[in-house]
């Protein structure tokens, strides 16, 4: 099963974005080795005849979700010519402490989904180790991105990951984002509007956590208030209309487009 799903998800990504299949594999190798994901995936398949099939096709899928979107992100966005080896040398072992302490970092909504998924998969029959791994797993999208800030910053992994996450939770990013998964795609230009509309999001989420590393403060608080009195007008503005989509349940294909261009507007030039 998980063989099957790393063929399709390789061919699938390079057929969506355009990408040299080589790339596209080194990407697959590089992310599941960076999450070891053949691990937690090794744990699901050991629950074999204890939990039903289709329990453990999701929690398969749960895991598939970050490494794709982290293949994506490699694939697409890592240019340089770094080996396998480099690459997991320089990020492993951040990526691991990010995804073990991943509760301690999140804020807001981004707690409170994390807590939920978890306490859920508990109930279903999981050890809570296994089930602390794999909700980390599913709530981890934004792990590439602060191992990227965290390398370019003079802060430590805890206090940018933190930033990253208060940052987030302050613009209302974790409905955000769920509500584009929950779009309804009709075909596969649907579908690649839907994977478009998620990487703007996650790539403004970046940006704008960039820009507050910069700030002034002792704490994410601190430095958020500092980046909104620098921007101005246009913070409230953009969050403002967030929590209005969020309050109206304003979530088709036109108003989230909306929304992403809006958070776009953002980062900072």
């Amino acid at each position: 099963m998980v063989d099957r799903m790393g063929v399709a998800m390789t061919h699938r990504l390079s057929n969506e974005n355009g990408v040299p299949l080589a790339s596209v594999v080194r990407a697959f190798v590089l992310a599941t080795s960076l999450f070891d994901a053949e691990s937690l995936w090794g744990e699901i398949e050991a629950l074999d005849n204890k939990l039903p099939t289709q329990a453990q096709y999701r929690f398969l899928k749960m895991v598939a979700g970050l490494i794709k979107h982290a293949m994506g992100w490699i694939a697409t966005r890592a240019q340089e010519q770094a080996s396998i080896e480099e690459w997991i040398a320089r990020y492993h072992d951040s990526a691991q402490r990010l995804l073990a302490e991943l509760p301690d970092f999140l804020s807001g909504q981004y707690h409170e989904q994390w807590q939920r998924e978890q306490t859920a998969l508990v109930g279903e029959g999981i050890s809570e180790p296994l089930a602390r791994r794999l909700t980390s797993a599913h709530n981890a999208g934004g792990a590439l991105d602060i191992l990227l800030l965290d390398e370019y910053s003079d802060d430590d992994l805890a206090t940018t990951a933190s930033l990253y996450y208060e940052v987030g939770a302050w613009l209302k990013l974790p409905w955000l984002l769920n509500a584009i998964q929950a779009l309804q795609a009709e075909g596969r230009w649907q579908a690649l509007a839907r994977a478009s509309l998620r990487d703007d999001c996650y790539l403004a989420h970046e940006r704008i956590a960039a820009d507050v590393l910069k700030q002034p403060g002792d704490t994410a608080k601190a430095r958020i208030k500092a980046w909104r009195a620098e921007r101005g007008d246009i913070v409230g503005f953009v969050r403002s209309r967030l929590i209005e989509l969020e309050n109206n349940d304003a979530s088709n294909f036109a108003h989230l487009s909306v929304a992403v261009r809006d958070l776009g507007r953002l980062v900072k030039m």
